[in-house]
């Protein structure tokens, strides 16, 4: 979430190194665009949408993060000490330095948000988006509908105090970037979702081959459509109701 795209687009692509991917007016008032950038040493990879804050709750919940220290997302390095070191030359301001491990830190976008770098040997060295999330009102039946349902398969599980780190990852890509099903442990989180919900619209998206063929499958399991499928441009879409409190939209591009 971003409240000033351009500003945005400057930073995540001048300072941090990621290329545009997409850049489309959406057609809304003001002049929204569907703007996403990728690591470029991952083009095809996971894209990171710099999402305009247009509705009211999106910019309620980001402030109260970022009041809270809690990063809004996290994002791969291979070293996290390098990369602290040139964007602390570049003015960036990180909140919390890497630790003695040098394992991890958090910066500050200008745009709203703390963002976590974390290390892992992932090569290379740009920036890499591993982690997507949404949050869940249940974990156990998160992860019972995101496996046994969606298809995902188990990457991490481990307890964080009452909670714990949850992530599940394509079973063709188990290697690729992880979905944390993020317990809704801050108040303004559940406020938040719950919000998003009501309104219809989607938490985040999910890639799929087929989406009127994946429509059809998960319809026969009994999972909940907002509709049928629709296309648009040269995407077609369907959002389906993950029973945790979300509609997590398909897109087939």
């Amino acid at each position: 979430m971003v409240d000033d795209q351009d500003k945005a687009l400057k930073f995540y692509t001048e300072v941090l190194g990621f290329v545009v991917k997409i850049d489309v007016p959406t057609g809304e008032p003001g002049g929204a665009r569907w703007l996403t950038v990728v690591s470029p040493e991952e083009p095809n990879g996971t894209e990171l949408l710099l999402e305009p804050i247009g509705f009211a709750f999106a910019r309620t919940y980001q402030k109260a993060l970022f009041d809270a220290g809690i990063p809004l997302t996290a994002f791969a390095a291979g070293s996290v000490q390098k990369h602290f070191e040139q964007l602390k030359n570049l003015g960036v301001k990180f909140s919390a330095e890497p630790t003695t491990e040098a394992t991890v830190a958090v910066f500050e976008d200008p745009c709203g948000n703390r963002i976590r770098i974390f290390e892992t040997p992932v090569g290379g060295n740009s920036l890499r988006i591993k982690l997507n999330s949404v949050l869940v009102d249940d974990q156990d039946k998160a992860l019972k509908f995101y496996t046994e349902v969606l298809g995902f398969v188990k990457k991490r599980d481990m307890p964080i105090g009452a909670s714990r780190w949850l992530t599940v990852v394509s079973p063709a890509d188990p290697d690729g970037t992880e979905l944390v099903l993020e317990p809704t442990g801050f108040a303004f989180a559940k406020t938040f979702q719950e919000a998003v919900h009501k309104a219809g619209i989607p938490f985040t998206q999910l890639a799929v081959a087929d989406v009127q063929d994946a429509y059809e499958h998960l319809t026969k399991l009994g999972v909940a459509f907002q509709g049928k499928p629709m296309t648009m441009g040269p995407v077609t879409i369907a959002a389906l109701d993950d029973t945790c409190g979300n509609f997590i939209q398909l897109l087939q591009q």
